[in-house]
């Protein structure tokens, strides 16, 4: 008997084997979430001549303290990288932001997040005490007047910034706070993948009318690792299938030896799953690594049958 006459009829006792053991489903793109920590954060501190910054202090703040003299509103800056954590090609399903507030001055006051529309820095200013009066600014840090201490400026002092909110809060006491999911947070985080470029982050504004509204929270510098702001996102996986079907391992190679022994790997021996499901459903029938897929896998490697289709 010839190897390859040998090799037939093996092929084609697996997939008769194959038809009697197994049932499928169809799949769906594969949904995932993620924690993002942020990549820099930050406090605008009210200020005339934008000497004031907090690039490595334990904290950020929000709203209106009660000292400066006319100096008090506090803005908190906060930005991700998405790229480190997200596929490009994801499409964002649902976006949700946890700061953690440890220290207030007032009861409930409503805090809003806004898109930043430019970039800004974080630099090595460290404040003192409470952190509230923040510390001389240093090169790059984001100041009340500067993006970059000192020779980038806002366009408006206080921040460039969309001025509709992304989302809103009512924070109250000492507590961890979520904001989102809101369909704004999600073209936000979309736009901050699709276009890094536009990726500098929110704005948290708090209540400025009245002194004494003041909300600090943690920045990604407590010491207290797990009060970090973090960005939860549930994104689906972008499309993976190009070419032709048939690529089961996903070496780039479709409908080729290789990709038969690891089908039959995966069905019989527990092996690991495609890396594409688009791409392991060879017959395009919406249903992925089954036994219609090996019989189809079978006749295009051994009986001459036609090429997969390609992939959309």
């Amino acid at each position: 008997m010839t190897n390859a006459l040998f090799l037939k009829l093996k092929l084609t006792s697996l997939s008769l084997l194959t038809f009697l053991a197994f049932s499928s489903t169809g799949y769906t793109s594969q949904s995932v979430e993620v924690q993002i920590g942020t990549a820099k954060d930050n406090t605008l501190y009210e200020s005339a001549t934008g000497a004031l910054s907090n690039g490595l202090g334990e904290h950020f703040f929000v709203g209106q303290t009660g000292v400066g003299g006319g100096f008090k509103v506090r803005r908190g800056l906060i930005a991700f990288n998405m790229s480190d954590k997200i596929p490009s090609g994801a499409t964002i399903q649902s976006a949700v932001l946890t700061i953690s507030m440890n220290k207030t001055i007032s009861g409930n006051q409503t805090v809003s997040l806004h898109k930043l529309t430019a970039d800004w820095g974080e630099g090595t200013s460290n404040a003192t005490f409470n952190e509230g009066m923040g510390a001389p600014a240093t090169t790059n840090d984001a100041t009340w007047l500067h993006r970059f201490f000192n020779s980038i400026l806002w366009t408006t002092a206080g921040g460039d910034y969309i001025s509709s909110a992304s989302a809103s809060k009512i924070v109250g006491g000492i507590a961890s706070y979520s904001f989102g999911s809101s369909s704004q947070m999600i073209a936000d985080v979309q736009d901050w993948l699709d276009n890094p470029g536009n990726s500098n982050g929110w704005i948290l504004i708090g209540s400025e009318d009245t002194t004494l509204t003041a909300k600090r929270f943690a920045s990604r510098n407590n010491a207290n690792e797990t009060s970090w702001p973090e960005l939860s996102v549930t994104y689906l996986l972008p499309p993976c299938c190009i070419g032709l079907r048939g690529d089961f391992n996903g070496d780039g190679n479709n409908a080729d030896s290789l990709d038969f022994d690891y089908l039959v790997d995966y069905i019989f021996r527990g092996g690991p799953a495609p890396p594409c499901p688009e791409e392991a459903d060879i017959n395009n029938d919406g249903r992925t690594s089954t036994a219609l897929d090996l019989v189809i896998l079978i006749d295009v490697l051994y009986r001459g049958g036609a090429a997969p289709d390609s992939c959309p």
